[in-house]
C-alpha cells in the first residue's frame, strides 16, 4: 500500500502551495490530484458522472469530497479503493477534530460511517505518514519563501530611538515593514500618502486579515496588540521643553525596542505560515531620510568623539577662572552624559 502511494507521488501541483489551506486537506488533495493524472475536469465529468465543481473543490483543497467520489476516482485510476476509504476517513476525522466542519461533507451515508469505523482501527500508522508529509511539504514551502523573507528582514526595525514629530513619524519603520510583509501574502493595494508611506491604521486591519488567509490566529493577536500599543505611544513621550515661554512640546520615541520585537514576531509568523502565493513579490520600501530618521553609527561615533574633545576645551576656562566646585560638577557631568548617550546610541544604531 505504501509502495503504491509512493509510486503515484509526483511533483506537487503549484496551485496547492498557497496560504490558507488546511494542511491535512492540502496533502489529501495532492494525492487525489495524482489519481487525476492529466485528465481534464470535463473528461472526468463525462466518465464518472460527477460535476466539474465537485472535482475542482476536491483537487484544490477547498473541501473534502464525498467518499463516493473518492472511491469512484480511485477505481477509475486503478488504485486501491480500500486504501482511499481509509485515507478519506482519516482526513474527515482530522478536519472534524480541528473544528473545520465547513470543510467536510454535511451528511454521511452508511458507507461513510463504515469507513470511519474501519479507520479508527487502522489510522495510527497512516497518520504518522501524513504528518511526516505535512512537515516535508512545509519545509519545501519555507525553502522557496526564505530568499524573499530574508530580503524583507533586511529592513526590520532596529532598537535605536527614531526621530519623528509624533508617534506615527517614529513608527514608520515598523509600519512600512508590515505593509510590505502583508503585500507579500496578499497583493491587494494598501493606500499610501504622497510620500509613499501608509498609515498604521490602514496596515493593521490587513495584518489581522492574514489570520483568515493563513489560518494562524496569531496574526490577529499581533495586530490587536500593535493597535493598543500605538494608541499608548500617541499620548506618551511628549516633553515640555519650555512651557514658560509657550514652546511646543517635543516627542521622544520610547517604543523603538518594542517595535523591534514586534517586527521579529511578524518575521517568525511569516515563516510559520511558509506558503506564499505562487507569484509573490516583495514591494519596494517607502522612501525615508534615514540619516535623519534612523542615524547610522557614524553619527553617534562623531558625537562621542566630539564630547570627549570638549573636555579639555571646557576644563581650561574653568581652571583659569577658578570656577567653584558645583560649576565643575555641572560641566563635567553634562559632558559625561553626552558621551554616555552617544555610546549607547552607537551600540544599537544601524551600520553605515
Amino acid at each position: 500500500m505504501a509502495e503504491q502511494r509512493d509510486a503515484r507521488r509526483g511533483r506537487p501541483p503549484k496551485g496547492l502551495d498557497i496560504p490558507g489551506l488546511d494542511p491535512h486537506l492540502r496533502e489529501f488533495a495532492r494525492d487525489l490530484g495524482q489519481l487525476k493524472g492529466t485528465q481534464t475536469l470535463e473528461a472526468l465529468k463525462r466518465e464518472l458522472n460527477w460535476s466539474s465543481s465537485e472535482f475542482s473543490k476536491a483537487f484544490t483543497a477547498k473541501k473534502l469530497p464525498s467518499l463516493a467520489l473518492v472511491v469512484a476516482l480511485a477505481a477509475h485510476a486503478g488504485a486501491d479503493p480500500d486504501e482511499w476509504r481509509l485515507r478519506w476517513a482519516v482526513a474527515y476525522e482530522q478536519l472534524r477534530t480541528a473544528g473545520r466542519t465547513d470543510l467536510i461533507p454535511s451528511r454521511l451515508r452508511p458507507s461513510d460511517r463504515a469507513a470511519l469505523q474501519a479507520a479508527a482501527e487502522e489510522a495510527e500508522a497512516l497518520l504518522l505518514t501524513i504528518e511526516a508529509r505535512i512537515a516535508e511539504s512545509r519545509r519545501s514551502a519555507l525553502l522557496r519563501a526564505e530568499p524573499l523573507l530574508a530580503e524583507l528582514d533586511e529592513d526590520l526595525p532596529t532598537t535605536t530611538s527614531k526621530e519623528g514629530r509624533n508617534a506615527a513619524g517614529c513608527w514608520i519603520d515598523l509600519t512600512d515593514y508590515l505593509r510590505r510583509l502583508v503585500l507579500v501574502f496578499d497583493p491587494r493595494p494598501i493606500p499610501t500618502g504622497d510620500d509613499g508611506h501608509a498609515e498604521i491604521g490602514a496596515v493593521l486591519p490587513r495584518l489581522a486579515g492574514l489570520a483568515e488567509l493563513t489560518g494562524l490566529p496569531e496574526w490577529r493577536e499581533l495586530a490587536d496588540q500593535l493597535g493598543r500599543t500605538f494608541r499608548t505611544a500617541q499620548v506618551t513621550g511628549w516633553v515640555d521643553t519650555d512651557p514658560t515661554y509657550g514652546a511646543p512640546p517635543v516627542y521622544g520615541d520610547e517604543f523603538a525596542g518594542y517595535r523591534a520585537r514586534a517586527g521579529r514576531i511578524a518575521s517568525g509568523l511569516a515563516r510559520t505560515t511558509a506558503y506564499l502565493p505562487p507569484a509573490a513579490v516583495l514591494p519596494p520600501a517607502a522612501p525615508v531620510d534615514r540619516d535623519r530618521y534612523d542615524p547610522p553609527r557614524s553619527k553617534y561615533r562623531s558625537e562621542l568623539i566630539g564630547s570627549v574633545a570638549l573636555v579639555p576645551v571646557a576644563v581650561l576656562p574653568l581652571a583659569l577662572f577658578h570656577a567653584p566646585g558645583p560649576v565643575w560638577c555641572f560641566v563635567l557631568g553634562f559632558l559625561f552624559l553626552l558621551a554616555v548617550s552617544a555610546a549607547a546610541g552607537m551600540r544599537t544604531a544601524r551600520r553605515d
